[in-house]
């Protein structure tokens, strides 16, 4: 009887000894590692130029040449970045007709066939809302600053009509 009753005891605390040996305990750690962010300098409203409807571009031109006269300057000093390589990015509603442009608000009294184009002072290139990056002007490993061309100008093949014009968009800087 002492016999089966030792048997039926070990039988049963294996299974407890073998939970508690700590050497079979999976790990697994997940998170997140991020850089600083950086302290932006601008959070305003940008009013672009007034520009005479017979002298507004096209986009095309734009595209080739950069910048026109009808251009507003923006500058944007990002501060106390962590060191790397930084870029910026426009996050906004694209023009229908024209998707390397920013879209304008649409409606009476607005102008039609017109986007607005950020064009970057680094390679006096177009960069496109939501694919396209800047890179930094100027600056140093913590400080970037980043200048934009903002320049209304009538949509690649289409038929421009005056009146006003209005666009929101985001700028976002990300680390490379």
């Amino acid at each position: 009887m002492k016999k089966i009753s030792l048997l039926t005891l070990l039988v049963l605390l294996s299974p407890i000894t073998h939970a508690a040996d700590p050497s079979n305990l999976p790990f697994e750690a997940t998170g997140k590692i991020t850089q600083n962010s950086c302290q932006m300098a601008l959070s305003q409203e940008v009013v672009i130029n007034a520009v005479s409807f017979d002298k507004m571009h096209d986009a095309a031109y734009v595209k080739s040449k950069g910048a026109d006269s009808n251009a507003t300057l923006l500058v944007i000093n990002a501060t106390e970045c962590s060191p790397g390589t930084v870029s910026a990015s426009i996050i906004g509603t694209a023009d229908a007709n024209d998707p390397e442009l920013l879209g304008i608000t649409q409606g009476d009294g607005y102008a039609k066939h017109v986007g607005i184009a950020f064009i970057s002072a680094q390679n006096n290139a177009i960069v496109a809302p939501n694919t396209g990056t800047a890179t930094q002007t100027g600056g140093t490993e913590s400080q970037h600053n980043f200048e934009f061309q903002i320049n209304p100008v009538k949509e690649t093949n289409s038929t421009a009509e005056p009146g006003k014009i209005k666009a929101t968009a985001q700028i976002h800087i990300n680390y490379l």
